[in-house]
């Protein structure tokens, strides 16, 4: 049975800070005899924005410590042209109106259309810490590297594509007794729609660990501790899918909770 995993990052382990210790500086832009050290500060990670008539690549960026708001963002510069791409995080910024609680602070970055090709890339802190790299867009992935991560951890070096005409969700519910429900569910779905091999590894929105074990995100009520995830191939009509999800939700109500949604960007 999967666990809730949160969003981000807290803290790192012991052998991560030693290694950050080993690693975790860089030379100082004013003086380059002087070295200082570079708090990790940001998490970047890849993500896909889907939409119903385009696809962009997005930089979800994060602070590692948590913030006295839930709504602070992180101010940012971005240039973008046919082969280069200069990110520069400048600070934290606080909201007008506090949303009382702990929380990362969070900017979604979004790149202008990428084809298939290599970018240099440099993410940079304040226009002063530089890492360097390198962007590859696949047909069917993309990969980051950088020569330094100064301040910063990438969190998927390499993100697989959303393929399409793919659903993919959870079924929480309850209690075990429940269990029958998420099979049934399951069932209905297997009726309408084609089972895939999908690569393993990391697609953004979701994490294909093998045929058989599905990550999502956790989006259900914290009450209802027990979920089953799925991923499918669907170009079928959508309102046989609604049908289903409506004959579960409206039968059974808050002892479920389904989360579904597709390769367009849409949640059903």
């Amino acid at each position: 049975m999967q666990k809730h995993i949160g969003k981000f990052i807290r803290p790192l382990s012991l052998l991560s800070a030693f290694l950050f210790l080993l690693a975790g500086c860089s030379k100082d832009a004013v003086d380059p005899g002087t070295l200082v050290d570079v708090p990790l500060t940001f998490n970047v990670q890849m993500i896909e924005k889907l939409d119903t008539s385009d696809r962009r690549l997005q930089f979800r960026v994060s602070t590692i410590e948590f913030q006295d708001c839930l709504n602070e963002t992180i101010d940012y510069n971005m240039s973008q042209n046919y082969s280069n791409i200069l990110l520069s995080l400048n600070e934290i910024l606080e909201p007008e109106t506090c949303e009382e609680g702990n929380a990362p602070a969070v900017s979604q970055i979004q790149l202008e259309q990428l084809i298939n090709n290599k970018y240099l890339v440099s993410i940079n802190l304040k226009n002063t810490v530089e890492n360097v790299g390198e962007l590859e867009v696949f047909s069917d992935r993309y990969r980051l590297q950088l020569e330094t991560t100064n301040g910063i951890q990438i969190l998927n070096p390499e993100l697989n594509r959303v393929p399409e005409n793919v659903i993919w969700g959870s079924f929480a519910y309850r209690n075990e007794d429940h269990s029958f429900l998420a099979e049934d569910f399951q069932n209905e779905l297997e009726i309408i729609t084609t089972f895939e091999n999908f690569p393993v590894g990391d697609y953004g929105h979701f994490y294909v660990i093998n045929n058989q074990n599905i990550f999502v995100a956790d989006q259900s009520p914290e009450e209802l501790s027990f979920r089953q995830n799925f991923l499918f191939h669907y170009d079928g009509d959508f309102e046989d899918i609604q049908g289903i999800l409506s004959e579960f939700r409206n039968t059974y109500q808050n002892e479920i909770h389904i989360l579904l949604m597709d390769d367009k960007g849409r949640s059903w």
